[in-house]
């Protein structure tokens, strides 16, 4: 029942979202990228699947806004919750974890 729920409620936060959304066809995502001894960091407005990353770095979510979630492909396979509730189409995941690795190729 909780899963049903899940999908009820990630449907519904959608729908109202893409109401606000209308003839908004793409947007821009602030994005930065910095290193900190051996570590990278990325910040991303929204809550960015761990898959989408690559060794070692890390996300700070949440940062200049909140474009909701940024799942990988598997969740929308899947119809996980976060997928159904996100706002980018299937495949944005992995094309703004692809630009975030040559963000941090020019480091």
């Amino acid at each position: 029942v909780r899963i049903l729920k899940s999908y009820v409620e990630g449907a519904g936060v959608n729908l109202e979202f893409a109401r606000s959304m209308v003839g908004i066809r793409e947007f821009s995502v602030p994005v930065t990228v910095f290193r900190f001894g051996g570590l990278s960091f990325v910040t991303v407005p929204g809550e960015f699947y761990s898959t989408l990353l690559m060794p070692d770095t890390a996300a700070i979510c949440y940062a200049n806004g909140y474009y909701r979630y940024i799942a990988d492909q598997n969740a929308y396979d899947t119809g996980h919750y976060e997928a159904l509730a996100a706002i980018v189409a299937r495949g944005s995941g992995e094309i703004l974890s692809n630009t975030i690795r040559q963000m941090l190729e020019k480091l």
